[in-house]
């Protein structure tokens, strides 16, 4: 009889045990549904096996849901539990938060390590830099007709606008100042437009006419001669271009450096010369001529002189020295006043 009482104190003791051990589980998954922000309400799911967490996951929207942070969530996979990022944008999901709703909604995981975590991250259309400076552009155009060619630089040069994926990627001027003397503007932007949900945001920058202007193709030293198909022609800011800068390529056509010229920049009027068409030591033609009388001589040239020039000449045969004009290549002409010196 000993025995019998003392198998039912037992076994009362047991079920007592069981019972105080299920209150304990019980609480601490309410524990965990009140951490991770789930109701309690929500029973425990029962998945088949062990899920697999997820490293990265791209979301379309602004919801995270539980099959999106494991395989193998079980019944709960389409219940939200946390908001996703803005769109382009990346959220880190630490192993504690991810524990605790693993937890909470029953999946069979735990973590094995601090590394054990999920980026999250929302897809977007992206409106890029290029489009907003058009769009700047074409706002500069029409508020003034005659602004000719313009450069658009904006402050933040790696500007670039990150949409809901359902919206289009597009950008539009609501508004625009600009300072006339330095080119400063300021701009309201929408993305694409002012629906709930668009981008609002002000941007700043600078707005630079632009001019064509003729450079040379290839560098060009002193003796060269500058051919049309030498020159092309580069968009350069206005205020970057002094007065002596060459604009018109009819100048630079025929001429030659006086010191060498890189390609590809602007050239001044003080860098280019006529052509040396007699050089310094030469030996030279010496004409004298009216509408009755032609007298030559041979001349040595005592410097470099190009056309229209007037260099000082030798006469070979009577060593006297004379000005003349540079007449062509190798030809110099004298005045009235040199026909004695070229006897």
């Amino acid at each position: 009889m000993r025995h019998v009482i003392a198998f039912l104190i037992g076994m009362s003791i047991a079920f007592g045990a069981a019972a105080a051990l299920g209150a304990v589980l019980i609480l601490g998954a309410g524990d965990a549904h009140a951490k991770s922000g789930v109701s309690p309400t929500i029973k425990r799911a029962v998945t088949e096996g062990p899920a697999q967490l997820r490293p990265h996951v791209l979301v379309n929207g602004r919801d995270v849901r539980l099959g999106d942070l494991f395989d193998g969530a079980g019944r709960y996979a389409d219940k939200t539990v946390a908001y996703a990022p803005a769109p382009g944008r990346k959220l880190t999901l630490e192993p504690s938060w991810l524990r605790r709703v693993a937890r909470a909604y029953g999946v069979r995981w735990r973590p094995t390590s601090s590394l054990d975590q999920t980026v999250v991250e929302r897809r977007s259309v992206v409106v890029d830099t290029t489009q907003i400076r058009d769009a700047i552009l074409r706002e500069a155009r029409h508020k003034n007709k005659s602004a000719g060619k313009l450069e658009v630089v904006l402050d933040n040069r790696i500007l670039q606008l990150h949409l809901p994926i359902d919206m289009p990627a597009t950008v539009s001027i609501r508004s625009m100042t600009q300072d006339p003397r330095t080119g400063r503007f300021s701009a309201l932007i929408f993305a694409p437009d002012p629906r709930p949900g668009a981008i609002r945001m002000t941007i700043t920058g600078e707005l630079h006419r632009m001019m064509d202007v003729p450079v040379l193709a290839r560098r060009a030293a002193p003796g060269d001669i500058i051919a049309a198909s030498d020159i092309e022609w580069i968009s350069v800011r206005g205020n970057r271009l002094s007065s002596h800068v060459i604009l018109d390529d009819a100048k630079l056509v025929g001429m030659s450096p006086k010191r060498p010229i890189t390609e590809n920049r602007p050239i001044r009027i003080s860098e280019i010369r006529m052509p040396i068409l007699v050089k310094k030591g030469a030996r030279v033609t010496v004409t004298y001529q009216t509408p009755f009388l032609q007298l030559t001589a041979t001349g040595k040239s005592l410097q470099n002189g190009a056309k229209g020039d007037t260099i000082r000449v030798r006469n070979l045969r009577s060593k006297t020295t004379i000005d003349a004009t540079v007449i062509s290549a190798g030809r110099v002409a004298v005045t009235s006043g040199g026909r004695l010196a070229l006897r």
